[in-house]
């Protein structure tokens, strides 16, 4: 298992700490939403698979990530066992934070905050930072490293 990168996250308005409730996630995804333009978003199933981005959710200028089946294929290699216990934390707490490495550019540390925020959207959210989110071509395109078995 790789190390995490050493990155420097925006503050959040809510930090990590004060997430205790479902609803303290819901406020603290809304919140990165509306302070924080320069995110890439993703929807994400109740399996972690990524869906198209709800008309509801209240996106402010975030770039949606599209063309990858799930976030095993947005990541390094090095860096797939990390996701699968960010989804295990996501559906134990509601939320999780990974430091990791797009494949995309695997020298630009990217953080990932998951917010279950199924209740409200029917989907969970993936918010994304990188240091060149604006220098990225979000879209993955036709070939993702694994495909569901579903």
């Amino acid at each position: 298992m790789s190390e995490p990168l050493e990155v420097t996250p925006a503050q959040p308005a809510t930090s990590p700490a004060e997430i205790r409730t479902r609803a303290q996630v819901l406020d603290a995804a809304v919140e990165a939403l509306r302070t924080e333009p320069g995110l890439a978003v993703v929807a994400l199933d109740e399996h972690g698979l990524f869906l198209p981005i709800p008309a509801a959710v209240p996106l402010r200028g975030q770039r949606p990530i599209t063309g990858y089946t799930s976030g095993i294929d947005f990541v390094v290699p090095g860096d797939r066992d990390r996701i699968m216990e960010l989804w295990a934390e996501v559906r134990r707490t509601g939320w999780a934070v990974l430091a990791t490495r797009p494949a995309l550019d695997p020298g630009c540390p990217a953080v990932i905050r998951v917010y279950d925020t199924s209740e409200q959207y029917g989907v969970h959210l993936g918010l994304v930072e990188m240091p060149r989110a604006s220098e990225i071509t979000y879209s993955g395109g036709d070939n993702p490293t694994l495909r569901p078995r579903v």
